[in-house]
């Protein structure tokens, strides 16, 4: 009667070999295919509707400014400066006008306060305003524009930036800064085109 009980024990031990194969395999299966199954919704679903995105927002603000531009040329009339704007229209037209409402500063970087140079902060932002030209003014004072942006965007630190409102609160301190120092109400509001801690 001892061997039936030894069978029996050696019987239990086989099954319980194979049962902790098969107890790994879900797991096994799931870390090799998890991985090749968000590789691909990445690459074939999430980034083609991003660039879809962003193209029709590209295209969008395009005919937001071809719209602008028909706008811009009807307030001078409408106000009686076309005077002014009247011989600078004549070699430039719509460009002319499209270049006096907006113009963009690129790439500002600075080191995030308190992260000892260990993190940065990226932005590139338009400038918008009305009256003169824009693009004109900007490229005039890039450096002292870049020079502003740097000391405000320099003194914000990871707490500052992990709140919402503070793209809000850094466009009003970059409006005012800027205006400032163009000595004029120039600029009326500034768009983030780029906004990023790294």
């Amino acid at each position: 009667m001892a061997k039936p009980d030894e069978k029996e024990g050696g019987n239990n031990d086989a099954p319980k070999a194979g049962g902790g194969i098969k107890d790994w395999l879900p797991l096994i299966v799931t870390m090799t295919v998890m991985p090749i199954i968000a590789y691909a919704l990445t690459s074939f679903v999430l980034v083609p509707q991003l660039q879809a995105k962003l193209g029709a927002e590209g295209s969008d603000h395009a005919e937001d400014d071809a719209h602008s531009e028909g706008h811009a040329e009807a307030k001078p009339s409408a106000h009686g400066k076309s005077s002014g704007h009247g011989s600078s229209g004549g070699h430039g037209g719509g460009e002319g006008e499209a270049g006096s409402n907006m113009a963009t500063v690129k790439k500002v970087l600075v080191n995030v306060k308190g992260t000892s140079a260990t993190r940065y902060l990226v932005s590139s932002f338009a400038l918008t305003g009305s009256g003169g030209n824009m693009t004109a003014l900007v490229e005039e004072h890039e450096p002292q524009l870049r020079d502003i942006a740097m000391g405000i965007l320099m003194n914000l630190s990871i707490d500052d930036l992990s709140q919402t409102e503070i793209k809000n609160r850094v466009k009003v301190m970059l409006v005012s800064a800027f205006n400032n120092a163009l000595g004029g109400d120039h600029i009326e509001n500034i768009f983030f085109t780029e906004f990023a801690v790294q």
